[in-house]
């Protein structure tokens, strides 16, 4: 994906859509036809207290945006990091941020190569993005920068999802329309490679059909076929090999797990 999406199309796509999110006027999207809003900032904030955060340690965001989620992060008194792809996106995150003494640094950065140490972070987050990079690469990555013991939440899409999920299909294709990676994690396969490199699932949370993750409705148990989940990893000592964690529809160099159906 070409330097100028990040920064052009996707940036005012991006922000609009997060507009929309947080209006309680509107029940669906009005930018997409038949889509439903994107989550607010709302879910996000459940995500992160879920982790319990701890005064005085170090947080690193993946895929940090314009600081979506900052302010939660700030509630609970930790020193916050961030990367993301887009030059625009990081500049405006610093724009909004400048007077934030709890702001470590906000870098330009792809997933596939943090410019950081090994076991410098206490937590990691990473909302809407581990599903547009080379998870193979992106998750040891992710848990070379936590310390032993530190805790990880990241959300992705699932490969098998519902096939009669049709707001999920209008999705994937409208993605695929307008070349945005779209990498769907075999989630099983890598829920046993973590455990398999010493990894701890302290939690899963499974959002069954697109649209779940905007209402909230969560699954606590594997319900199999599901459009996306937020995961909770209590980091070990090494990041471990992991391979074979995503579709190709990374690359759209295959066809769809529901091309031909």
């Amino acid at each position: 994906m070409s330097k100028e999406y990040w920064e052009g199309p996707y940036y005012d796509y991006l922000m609009a859509r997060m507009e929309e999110a947080n209006s309680k006027n509107l029940k669906k999207s009005t930018l997409i036809k038949n889509d439903i809003k994107i989550p607010s900032d709302k879910t996000y904030e459940l995500f992160v207290k879920k982790m319990k955060l701890i005064k005085g340690q170090k947080l690193i965001d993946i895929g940090c945006g314009f600081g979506r989620t900052f302010d939660y992060f700030f509630k609970h008194e930790v020193f916050v990091s961030g990367i993301d792809i887009s030059s625009r996106m990081i500049e405006a995150a610093k724009k909004s941020y400048e007077n934030e003494d709890l702001i470590t640094e906000l870098i330009v950065s792809s997933a596939e190569k943090l410019p950081f140490k090994d076991n410098q972070f206490d937590y990691l987050t990473s909302f809407g993005t581990f599903d547009c990079t080379n998870q193979e690469l992106v998750l040891p990555e992710m848990l070379r920068v936590v310390k032993p013991g530190g805790l990880l939440c990241f959300s992705g899409k699932n490969y098998c999802y519902n096939f009669n999920d049709d707001k999920a299909y209008a999705a994937e294709l409208g993605a695929k329309s307008k070349g945005h990676p779209n990498s769907f994690t075999f989630y099983e396969k890598m829920i046993n490679q973590l455990i398999d490199n010493g990894h701890l699932i302290k939690e899963e949370l499974f959002f069954v059909s697109r649209g779940d993750t905007t209402s909230l409705d969560i699954k606590k148990k594997n319900p199999g076929q599901f459009y996306e989940f937020t995961l909770y990893v209590i980091n070990g000592n090494n990041p471990g090999d992991f391979s074979n964690l995503h579709s190709p529809c990374l690359l759209y160099t295959s066809p769809s797990p529901r091309d031909g159906l």
